[in-house]
């Protein structure tokens, strides 16, 4: 989740530094509190970060859950934060009870932590019934590796995955990331097929295959008694506020609110705003076009310049000790974090990389998804429970057509670095030319 500088750079020191990681220590004199590990919280695969490296913010042991009651008896979410080197999102799982005692349906789970499935067994105490149908409903990596997982706490539950999975370096068969003689089949392409469909309608997106590695794929679910839109990369809404689960473990945030490797930040409200703004856009843009990239050499020799207080910033996540960081911000992040928001928001780097590539069939299905009667939406990842209708949904994908208001996709700068990348890629063939608009 960083640019492609970025993330060769990265990259290349962590397989030098990663194992010169330290142990966490206690509270600083700058107010950084470094969480306590705790038992309940461990998912050991977490700490590879889906790299397999150890850059992600679990790296110390720590996945925390947060459960939310959307509709009392109806929906909930649990949220755990998703990320690697410092660049951290929430990334959700939504449980929905089925009718007439059918069960408890859920979608794109997380990290079974001890925390996590205790957390769904009070969810099946509640609502009266257990865990009936799991679904994963995306191509992506960071889904697939805790669905598997999963799934192993509830045997008697039936498994369905996105249509179009796919691994790499070789072709594995989807059955491999579930356990031994778990039965997994494709979500259906037609809905009334679905065992749930008398509770939920869903269609599906994809899946979108580029010329060279990889595809791109989501269902979209609409649960007719509590009017939810469920998604989980297509839409995402940026806001001012700070995720609870990201401030859970706030040292990421801290790690970002800096301006430089040696200042020294303090734990205050206003910082960790300023980290999360500066997190969405690198998450969501790659490369803000507010920073100044430094030489990695250089950078790596003033290492014992950094204040030791803030190395535990980056504890687990960051080459080395945690001290790397090698960029400057130059310009005030505030505007091109603004120029995110508006809105419900389709991904810039799905709007530059992927979506445009067939417009047709992604409007096809934003249409199909805008006519359900939602009121509104949960998707996988930042912002929760948004209020919105199938005409905010729609508007959302007005960057793929000739007229309409024109949805946010963030400051030309920050957006630059994609469309370069959409170039290249293109040029090399990895990726299909950009259609025309409709």
């Amino acid at each position: 989740m960083s640019s492609l500088l970025l993330g060769s750079l990265f990259l290349y020191l962590a397989l030098v530094g990663a194992l010169q990681q330290k142990r966490p220590t206690p509270p600083t004199k700058s107010g950084i509190v470094v969480p306590k590990r705790d038992p309940r919280l461990v998912f050991p695969l977490g700490k590879f970060g889906f790299s397999l490296l150890p850059l992600s913010p679990e790296s110390t042991g720590r996945r925390k859950t947060l459960l939310k009651t959307i509709v009392p008896l109806q929906v909930w979410t649990l949220d755990q934060v998703q990320g690697i080197i410092n660049v951290n999102v929430p990334v959700r799982c939504t449980v929905i009870k089925l009718s007439n005692g059918k069960g408890l349906f859920v979608n794109n789970p997380v990290a079974p932590t001890k925390e996590c499935i205790d957390l769904v067994r009070q969810i099946e105490a509640e609502a009266g019934c257990k865990v009936r149908y799991i679904t994963l409903s995306s191509l992506a990596l960071e889904h697939k590796g805790t669905t598997g997982a999963f799934s192993r706490f509830f045997p008697e539950a039936s498994v369905f995955v996105q249509p179009g999975q796919y691994s790499f370096p070789i072709q594995l068969p989807t059955a491999l990331f579930f356990p031994f003689g778990k039965r997994v089949s494709e979500i259906p392409q037609d809905a009334t097929q679905a065992p749930w469909y008398e509770d939920i309608d869903h269609h599906v997106l994809g899946p979108l295959r580029p010329p060279g590695v990889g595809g791109f794929a989501e269902t979209a679910y609409f649960h007719r008694s509590s009017k939810t839109l469920l998604v989980t990369d297509t839409i995402v809404r940026v806001d001012d506020e700070v995720p609870e689960i990201i401030q859970d473990d706030p040292r990421a945030l801290l790690y970002h609110a800096r301006d430089d490797m040696f200042q020294t930040v303090e734990d205050t409200p206003q910082n960790r705003k300023k980290g999360w703004r500066r997190m969405v856009l690198f998450g969501l843009t790659f490369q803000p076009s507010g920073i100044k990239v430094l030489d990695t050499l250089a950078s790596i020799k003033m290492l014992g310049q950094v204040p030791a207080e803030m190395k535990k910033l980056g504890e687990g996540a960051i080459p080395y000790d945690g001290g790397l960081y090698p960029w400057e911000w130059v310009k005030d992040d505030r505007p091109n974090f603004k120029a995110l928001q508006g809105g419900l928001l389709v991904a810039p780097i799905l709007q530059k990389l992927i979506l445009n590539r067939e417009p047709e069939r992604v409007l096809a299905w934003a249409d199909k998804v805008a006519s359900w009667g939602f009121k509104r939406i949960i998707p996988a990842h930042l912002a929760n429970d948004l209020k919105a209708t199938g005409k905010d949904f729609r508007k959302a994908f007005n960057f793929l057509e000739k007229k309409g208001p024109r949805p946010p996709v963030g400051d030309p700068g920050d957006v630059k670095l994609l469309s370069d990348v959409s170039k290249s890629l293109t040029e090399s063939k990895v990726l299909f030319p950009e259609a025309p608009l409709l």
